[in-house]
């Protein structure tokens, strides 16, 4: 898949919507329509997409993936807020 032209850039432009991402931990990889966008860290917590329809996937190792369809509108921001909690892990005695 090809990436996203706003996930070289950090500026909005005619048409695009921002999304705004409170996400622990900081390290968890972004996708969008299954391509890697980049992690929390790396987009500064934000990106711009065209208006539309996304499949929205946040992983991080260790922790349950956080998917979700998100619905970007023009000139407005989406706020993506999660918290993967860590797998617990099973101990046998």
């Amino acid at each position: 898949m090809y990436g996203y032209a706003p996930y070289m850039g950090y500026g909005s432009g005619y048409g695009m919507g921002q999304v705004k991402f409170q996400v622990e931990p900081k390290t968890a990889e972004v996708l969008i329509n299954g391509a890697y966008a980049g992690t929390i860290l790396s987009l500064k917590k934000s990106m711009w997409l065209d208006a539309g329809a996304y499949n929205l996937c946040i992983k991080s190792a260790g922790h349950p993936d956080y998917c979700r369809r998100i619905y970007v509108l023009s000139g407005k921001n989406l706020s993506v807020m999660a918290k993967l909690a860590p797998v617990p892990v099973e101990v046998k005695p």
